[in-house]
Protein backbone atom coordinates (compact mmCIF):
# COMPACT_ATOMS: atom_id res chain seq x y z
CA UNK A 1 0.00 0.00 0.00
CA UNK A 2 1.25 3.66 -0.93
CA UNK A 3 1.84 5.82 2.06
CA UNK A 4 -0.73 8.32 0.44
CA UNK A 5 -3.54 6.16 0.60
CA UNK A 6 -2.33 5.31 4.29
CA UNK A 7 -2.78 9.03 5.23
CA UNK A 8 -6.51 10.87 5.95
CA UNK A 9 -6.59 13.40 3.51
CA UNK A 10 -9.01 15.10 5.60
CA UNK A 11 -7.22 14.61 8.69
CA UNK A 12 -3.54 16.26 7.00
CA UNK A 13 -5.12 19.19 5.45
CA UNK A 14 -6.65 20.23 8.64
CA UNK A 15 -3.16 19.81 9.86
CA UNK A 16 -1.60 22.07 7.18
CA UNK A 17 -4.32 24.42 8.41
CA UNK A 18 -3.54 24.65 12.15
CA UNK A 19 0.30 24.79 11.32
CA UNK A 20 -0.54 27.57 8.67
CA UNK A 21 -2.43 29.31 11.55
CA UNK A 22 0.53 28.38 13.99
CA UNK A 23 3.11 29.91 12.04
CA UNK A 24 1.08 33.59 11.48
CA UNK A 25 0.91 33.52 15.48
CA UNK A 26 4.81 32.63 15.85
CA UNK A 27 5.58 35.78 13.03
CA UNK A 28 3.54 38.10 15.05
CA UNK A 29 5.25 37.01 18.27
CA UNK A 30 8.57 37.21 16.69
CA UNK A 31 7.78 40.95 16.16
CA UNK A 32 7.09 41.43 19.80
CA UNK A 33 9.82 39.59 21.43
CA UNK A 34 13.05 40.46 19.69
CA UNK A 35 15.45 38.52 22.03
CA UNK A 36 13.65 35.36 20.81
CA UNK A 37 12.95 36.38 17.16
CA UNK A 38 16.17 33.93 15.75
CA UNK A 39 14.59 31.24 17.49
CA UNK A 40 11.34 32.02 16.63
CA UNK A 41 12.07 32.16 13.64
CA UNK A 42 13.85 28.99 13.69
CA UNK A 43 10.73 27.07 14.53
CA UNK A 44 8.51 28.67 11.76
CA UNK A 45 11.01 27.30 9.07
CA UNK A 46 10.78 23.56 10.87
CA UNK A 47 6.85 24.47 10.06
CA UNK A 48 7.16 25.51 6.67
CA UNK A 49 9.30 22.22 5.92
CA UNK A 50 6.39 20.27 7.64
CA UNK A 51 3.71 21.80 5.89
CA UNK A 52 5.58 21.80 2.29
CA UNK A 53 5.96 17.91 3.05
CA UNK A 54 2.55 17.33 4.50
CA UNK A 55 1.40 19.33 0.75
CA UNK A 56 3.05 16.87 -1.38
CA UNK A 57 1.79 13.99 0.29
CA UNK A 58 -1.64 15.26 -0.89
CA UNK A 59 0.09 16.71 -4.10
CA UNK A 60 -1.09 19.86 -3.04
CA UNK A 61 1.03 23.23 -3.39
CA UNK A 62 2.54 24.82 -0.13
CA UNK A 63 1.87 28.66 0.57
CA UNK A 64 5.57 28.99 0.72
CA UNK A 65 5.39 31.89 2.56
CA UNK A 66 8.66 30.91 4.27
CA UNK A 67 10.19 33.17 7.35
CA UNK A 68 9.72 36.34 6.78
CA UNK A 69 9.40 37.72 10.46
Amino acid sequence: MREVEILNSDGVAATISYLRLTVDDLHRLADLDPANADAIRHIVDQCDRQISDLSKSLGIASSGRGCEA
